[in-house]
């Protein structure tokens, strides 16, 4: 259900402005910067330290019974036995746990659109009356939509669409309805430009003109891409021998993961209590790994304390624990910039222009972190200078072919990009 709703919200928050809302956003994505830099040097806990830790940050709550039975014998509380009987028996409303979501949602969608979600609202049991009486939403009871997507006109019986499904109905959820603004116009002649040797150097600079020449010989020189990094940081870029050595380690590292999924699972589940506790996390803790799976695998490692075993899987490049997290990390985003579409692009730049801010602005405050926070770590996952993409393309295949065959899961880390 909330899948279905959050589906619907995307189609119309990218073809429509959001109407009455002019609020401004409590935080920035600035803000959620800092939550996607990873500090492999940070002291951290064990894995039996976090498992105990994790029982007693769950188990905060006793329900003083086991099952059943204790209804029936005296083990049962009597005391909290006629609290819950008093809350059971009375008329206080207990607010479901997405009746904030669905409220955010129907708040910043434009009313036209209300015939499309409402009717479906209304099919769903146990709907909170709260909602199904929303201004809007309470009249769309039973109530087929009236603007249909011209696609989907000449269907007959098209009335007995299940009203969950009415959402396809629109018309703003066929790309080819929506006009893009930002087609380039055809001019009849060429703009007056100024030669700027400058600019052209430049560009010689990073495409040398001489391999494109007619009978040119390429000289068997080594370059800076031959050659290893020696002191690997976040902030060094790549070289086409250091992505040659990672992709030795990758077929080992798979092994490790599988190895060990049980307890690197569990290590991603303790690791966001911990953070939460330290006040770390972000709303959607899993972000982080997908900006940087490889250093947070490594953090995951470090944990359950098997970092002699990892250690072993990543010799082969040469590599110590950290200067394979930072490569690998440093790898997998400018392989997902290589494949970037014109539409994430397009997306990345509106986020970087507050082109969203509005819409954001309409939501709760637990709903803007997670919009903000999730653009932020978009960003993120596509930060790749231009050198390390240029390097990446000379091994992109083999990098793909490995990729696929582990499910764009490496080593147990969502290592997905986005079209």
């Amino acid at each position: 259900m909330r899948i279905l709703l959050l589906t619907f919200f995307c189609f119309i928050s990218s073809a429509l402005a959001v109407e009455d809302a002019r609020l401004i956003p409590i935080k920035t994505m600035k803000d959620y910067e800092k939550y996607f830099i990873v500090d492999l040097d940070a002291p951290l806990p064990d894995y039996n330290t976090l498992h105990e830790t994790f029982r007693n940050f769950e188990n905060n709550y006793d329900p003083k019974y086991n099952n059943a039975w204790d209804f029936v014998y005296a083990v049962f509380d009597i005391g909290f036995k006629n609290t819950i009987n008093t809350y059971g028996s009375s008329e206080k409303r207990v607010k479901p746990q997405s009746e904030e979501l669905f409220l955010d949602i129907i708040k910043i969608t434009p009313k036209h659109l209300y015939q499309y979600i409402g009717p479906m609202l209304h099919e769903i049991p146990g709907m909170s009356e709260k909602i199904l009486n929303y201004p809007g939403i309470k009249e769309t009871k039973n109530k087929f939509p009236t603007r249909i997507a011209p696609q989907l006109e000449h269907i007959e019986d098209l009335e007995f669409l299940s009203p969950f499904l009415y959402y396809v109905l629109m018309p703003e959820a066929w790309p080819e309805n929506l006009k893009n603004a930002d087609m380039p116009k055809m001019l009849s002649s060429f703009p007056k430009v100024s030669y700027n040797q400058k600019f052209y150097d430049a560009i010689k600079t990073l495409v040398p003109p001489e391999p494109y020449q007619k009978d040119y010989k390429p000289e068997n020189k080594l370059s800076r891409s031959d050659l290893r990094t020696i002191d690997i940081t976040p902030n060094t870029l790549l070289t086409s021998a250091d992505i040659k050595a990672f992709i030795k380690t990758m077929d080992n590292v798979q092994e490790f993961g599988q190895r060990n999924k049980k307890e690197l699972y569990e290590t991603a589940t303790f690791l966001t209590m911990y953070e939460t506790i330290n006040n770390q996390a972000l709303p959607v803790n899993t972000l982080k790994d997908m900006v940087n799976p490889c250093q947070r695998l490594a953090q995951r490692v470090k944990i359950i304390g098997k970092e002699r075993e990892f250690l072993q899987e990543v010799v082969e490049g040469s590599f110590t624990i950290k200067e394979w997290a930072y490569t690998c990390d440093k790898v997998i985003k400018a392989y997902r910039v290589s494949y970037m579409s014109s539409a994430m692009m397009q997306a990345i730049r509106s986020y970087q222009r507050g082109l969203n801010d509005n819409t954001i602005s309409g939501l709760s405050q637990y709903q803007q972190e997670v919009q903000l926070s999730t653009m932020q770590s978009i960003i993120e996952m596509y930060n790749a200078p231009l050198n390390d993409i240029a390097e990446i393309r000379k091994h992109r295949k083999e990098i793909r072919e490995k990729l696929n065959r582990y499910d764009y899961l490496f080593g147990t880390m969502p290592v997905t990009y986005i079209h």
